[in-house]
């Protein structure tokens, strides 16, 4: 199988055959794995396997084509921006595309592989209709960023963000 893994993300992302080898432990096939992967799954959340009819499979395939094939489900809605930033981190790469007008963040996406796990929508919200200076986000940013982009620091965010050092 052949790797397709971003260089800008390799150091984190491995595969199992490979951490398997390490240990002396024998690869799976695919099929293996996923088979083992599913019961570990089922078992461990006590979910069920869920088998559908057809007119259950006709309503997610109409789902899938209506909402997750969507470039808005799979990307995001990108707002109409006046303002674009990117800078890589140790943790990973940040992109902030702002609308800033008369002063205001009036719309803010942030975009980033640093892995958190709350929803970047959360803090979006806290910073539009912040003035677009350094004082007035870092005063909107929450203490602890690591939440939705890990290794983050506010100043460095609020830096990216208004380019004010």
């Amino acid at each position: 199988m052949k790797g397709k893994g971003v260089k800008s993300v390799r150091a984190r992302v491995g595969l199992v055959r490979d951490y398997l080898m390490e240990r002396g432990l024998p690869a799976p096939s695919r099929e293996e794995f996923f088979r083992t992967f599913l019961e570990a799954l089922l078992k461990e959340s006590g979910a069920e396997r869920f088998s559908p009819d057809r007119v259950e499979l006709k309503k997610i395939e109409e789902l899938k084509e209506r909402k997750y094939e969507t470039g808005s489900w799979n990307f995001g809605r990108s707002p109409k921006y006046n303002i674009r930033r990117e800078k890589k981190f140790p943790s990973g790469l940040v992109s902030v595309y702002l609308n800033v007008r008369e002063g205001l963040i009036e719309e803010i996406r942030i975009f980033s592989d640093g892995f958190g796990n709350a929803p970047m929508e959360e803090l979006e919200r806290t910073l539009e209709g912040a003035a677009f200076r350094k004082e007035a986000v870092l005063f909107r940013l929450p203490e602890n960023l690591e939440d939705y982009i890990r290794g983050m620091d506010r100043e460095a965010l609020a830096e990216l963000i208004t380019e004010e050092r």
